[in-house]
């Protein structure tokens, strides 16, 4: 499945959204917390009752105080409780001749909070009603922790859109290189087709003019068809496991043989390419697994070190405690980093000859069976393992 071109920009505007709904948590939640202050403050003012108001750790204390510009803050008459700020009082005062009967107003500066509504009289509809009081409810504290939990909050949700923004980017970039490293595939896909037809279209032209024998035609031919059924076959096998329709059996069978079999299979195009092809203690092991998975494994691994060998290739085992490890190494320039970090990446090729299809396929397989598949590169060449636990084989024996 290819990736869209326009995938990055709705990446883009999915980020651009996600991130201002993060942006607007802070507010939303301070906003629900000054609807459940009012609410509280409304029920505590309702009630008429001086002194806290219990419904909650953070209940508002209610307070009267009087409308008589002449009672100071300190004065207290018998009911009446005047402790606030001369700056409140002022508010409170001018404010509440305008409120009628029942009607709640507010007071906030900074971490203060206050809501306030005229004192209930035995005759409010009178046209000469004035209130004698207001009943002041302080809700400070719960106002002052809102403001606080508002602001972590707020520092989390930056701390979530930073992280956003980085996933963001990082996404972008993985697209991207997806996106480029599949172009590449299929530039290297046509390429890797092509070519073998036009050896083939050569050869057969070389039988025409009789410059060459047909034995020897048609060895040039079986080479080429083999070449161009190997990277069909891959596309085939990478294209099933994305649909999900490979699977596993296991059974019994003698990993040397494996090993074998994939040195004879290659050693046509070992000689080609002027490459020693070799396999490396090959001891009878019966291992219980997907012989066929295995061997494309090792198959895969062993065409990727005959195209970047110097001169040498090996394939081989080494049985250990706990582990058993197949490996294909070659004597070629050691791997760049970057090499080394997407060698079993989809459709990533170290040169122009690849296609990025085995050595992925190669990592899939091993995945579906359990095992691990790594790769060590140095001056001296690249090894890759295929690691196997110990408990899936058992020793047989046996004449070679």
């Amino acid at each position: 499945m290819t990736v869209p071109s326009n995938h990055p920009g709705l990446l883009n505007r999915a980020g651009m959204v996600l991130g201002v709904v993060v942006a607007l948590i802070p507010f939303l939640f301070v906003a629900a917390q000054w609807c459940m202050l009012q609410d509280l403050a409304h029920r505590a003012l309702s009630s008429g009752n001086i002194g806290f108001f219990h419904n909650g750790p953070v209940a508002p204390e209610v307070w009267l105080i009087s409308l008589d510009p002449s009672l100071q803050p300190s004065s207290k008459p018998e009911g009446y409780v005047g402790v606030l700020s001369a700056d409140l009082l002022e508010h409170v005062r001018s404010e509440a001749h305008r409120l009628e009967p029942g009607e709640m107003s507010s007071y906030v500066r900074g971490d203060e909070c206050f809501f306030f509504t005229p004192e209930k009289s035995a005759n409010p509809s009178e046209t000469d009603y004035k209130p004698a009081g207001v009943l002041v409810a302080d809700a400070s504290v719960a106002w002052a922790l809102a403001r606080f939990s508002g602001g972590v909050i707020a520092f989390l949700c930056f701390g979530v859109d930073v992280l956003l923004w980085m996933g963001v980017r990082y996404m972008k970039s993985q697209l991207q290189r997806a996106e480029l490293a599949k172009r590449d595939f299929f530039a290297n896909a046509s390429h890797e087709l092509k070519t073998p037809l036009m050896v083939i279209g050569a050869h057969i032209d070389a039988v025409r003019a009789q410059h060459e024998s047909f034995d020897d035609a048609a060895a040039g031919i079986d080479r080429e068809l083999a070449r161009s059924e190997r990277l069909v076959g891959d596309i085939l096998l990478l294209s099933k496991a994305d649909a999900g329709m490979v699977d596993v059996s296991i059974a019994s069978f003698d990993v040397r043989e494996t090993l074998f079999d994939v040195v004879r299979s290659l050693g046509p195009e070992a000689r080609s390419r002027g490459i020693e092809l070799s396999p490396v203690n090959p001891t009878p092991l019966v291992l219980g697994s997907d012989e066929d998975k295995v061997a494309t494994i090792l198959f895969n691994a062993a065409v990727n070190a005959l195209r970047h060998a110097a001169s040498v290739v090996r394939v081989g085992m080494t049985v250990q405690e706990e582990q058993i490890e197949l490996f294909v190494e070659n004597d070629g320039a050691a791997l760049g980093n970057q090499e080394r970090e997407h060698l079993f990446d989809r459709f990533y090729s170290c040169d122009a000859g690849g296609t990025g299809i085995g050595m992925a396929l190669a990592a899939d397989y091993a995945e579906r069976l359990g095992a691990k598949l790594t790769a060590d590169s140095s001056k001296g060449g690249t090894r890759v393992s295929l690691w196997l636990p110990r408990t899936w084989a058992s020793e047989h024996l046996r004449a070679p």
